[in-house]
């Protein structure tokens, strides 16, 4: 008899290499002057953070959010752990 692999969660942390795309740019404008409260909307998948790259204080620079370590690390424990229990005999 053929021997039948599990099959495998999505890991909704990882990107393929090959999925990547080239030169993808993590920001996405920059905004000089203003407040917090004035800057332009944006994509739900950026934020604005002060750009320490200019001189001046109020430089803005709209970059896309990152999850942290430690919410990426989680999520792989808890698919990692829901895999072992749906594809083991022993949860």
């Amino acid at each position: 008899a053929a021997r039948l692999d599990p099959p495998f969660l999505e890991d909704p942390t990882f990107k393929h290499p090959d999925q990547v795309k080239q030169g993808e740019v993590d920001w996405l404008m920059k905004h000089g002057g203003g407040e917090w409260k004035d800057l332009p909307s944006l994509p739900p998948e950026y934020e604005w953070v002060k750009d320490v790259a200019e001189k001046q204080d109020n430089a803005w620079i709209a970059i896309r959010k990152k999850m942290p370590k430690a919410t990426i690390d989680a999520i792989r424990r808890a698919t990692a752990k829901l895999q072992d229990v749906l594809y083991s005999r022993n949860p």
